[in-house]
């Protein structure tokens, strides 16, 4: 018999996926309303416990989504696990239980607050992102490993985008950063800045493509692990071009209308070859000729 395993729910009105399970009955009475944080990509994420645990996995790509799901929902077993052995601890002894020990070698390790009653993932201290990267840091990084390989203009022009990136992230880990959040700056770029589609896709998504692409490759050590840059662009509105009409009136055609009027008075007048009237008398002709 094949067992039920389980998917991310997609949310039909923004298609964004999430973690949604049913809290299991037997503990659902003594955790219901309690506080769980749990680890979507690289954020840690606080949920309040209930008939259901929602929680977004903030993408829409459903490989990415699949990932996320099966690790937010691993976490989620392990603090089930965890309530239940608390819960078999507090009926044996009237002592109050707290666990000291993670309930499996698996990280992240468990961790119980006792005066919040709040189960949590902590992360562990040799993990890769301990210590926040901001999108200045980040790009001070790379123009410091460019300036000899990139032109100065490029580097000041690209400096530019990343301050208002900045900005809008607001000091934010890059590591945690989607394709999303770059959708999401781009059109804050056009609606809030008054930029343009085209220099946003021409400029800023550039600019953004390079730095990150640097980050995720060897030379940027692998601080990110893919370029969430890749693909976001902006539709760009038509661009009408207005060009002069070359209707013209009926009856009159382009190349008559263009070429210009001669007056009379500019006309030459050659003189006539034709022999005057009175001189047909006194010149020969083809028939006078055949008649003598």
């Amino acid at each position: 018999m094949p067992l039920r395993v389980a998917r991310p729910w997609k949310d039909p009105k923004t298609g964004v996926y999430h973690l949604r399970q049913r809290t299991p009955r037997d503990i659902l009475p003594s955790f219901k309303g309690q506080s769980v944080t749990l680890p979507v990509g690289r954020l840690r994420i606080s949920v309040t416990v209930g008939v259901i645990v929602q929680v977004s996995l903030r993408t829409k790509e459903p490989n990415q989504a699949r990932i996320w799901h099966s690790v937010a929902d691993g976490a989620l077993k392990l603090i089930w696990q965890a309530q239940r052995n608390e819960s078999d601890r507090s009926a044996s002894s009237d002592a109050p239980a707290m666990i000291k020990e993670p309930v499996t070698q698996a990280a992240p390790a468990l961790e119980v607050c006792p005066e919040h009653r709040r189960l949590e993932l902590a992360p562990v201290g040799n993990e890769p992102n301990a210590g926040t990267v901001t999108a200045g840091a980040l790009f001070e990084r790379w123009a410091a490993n460019s300036e000899d390989k990139k032109a100065p203009n490029t580097i000041k022009r690209y400096r530019g985008s990343f301050r208002s990136f900045e900005a809008f992230t607001t000091g934010r880990d890059v590591r945690t950063l989607t394709a999303d959040d770059l959708y999401a700056w781009a059109e804050h770029r056009r609606d809030a800045e008054g930029v343009t589609a085209r220099a946003i896709n021409k400029n800023d998504m550039v600019a953004g493509g390079s730095v990150m692409g640097w980050a995720a490759s060897r030379q940027g050590k692998k601080l990110l692990s893919d370029n969430p840059v890749r693909g976001v662009r902006l539709d760009e509105p038509r661009r009408v071009v207005e060009r002069e009409r070359t209707f013209r009136e009926r009856g009159k055609s382009p190349r008559s209308s263009q070429q210009p009027q001669r007056s009379s008075l500019t006309k030459r007048t050659l003189p006539s070859l034709r022999p005057s009237v009175g001189d047909h008398g006194s010149q020969p002709t083809l028939a006078h000729a055949l008649r003598s």
